[in-house]
């Protein structure tokens, strides 16, 4: 390779380089049409955000609720707190919980994401 030559980069690299600059540029010419709206976005991305949180956590009950209730496998040790609570013994409340936990989850889910959804109108 010569001085004068630019080093080739990677396709991906040359990707985002080009992605990167395009924002930008967009920004630049739409940057203030943007600013109006700026507390909408902020509620759509918190939604965005939120949406993506729950969505980690929402198969965790049902998780528990097959291993521990339906199979009878003891919790993991995060999870110890619900049998000092409730019991040993007793898997209703147990399992009551996981439950409500469960329908929390879907409806925290509909809630954000719909959130996500009027922020982007």
């Amino acid at each position: 390779m010569s001085r004068n030559e630019q080093p080739q980069m990677p396709p991906s690299a040359m990707k985002a380089e080009m992605s990167y600059r395009t924002l930008i540029r967009l920004y630049k010419v739409f940057g203030r049409y943007y600013k109006k709206h700026w507390k909408l976005a902020a509620v759509a991305y918190s939604g965005l955000l939120l949406t993506i949180l729950i969505a980690l956590f929402s198969p965790w009950p049902l998780k528990l609720i097959l291993d521990h209730v339906v199979l009878g496998n003891p919790l993991p040790e995060k999870a110890a707190f619900l049998t000092r609570w409730f019991g040993e013994q007793h898997m209703e409340p147990v399992l009551a919980g996981l439950v409500l936990a469960f329908i929390l989850f879907q409806v925290l889910d509909s809630v954000f994401s719909y959130l996500h959804q009027v922020g982007r109108v």
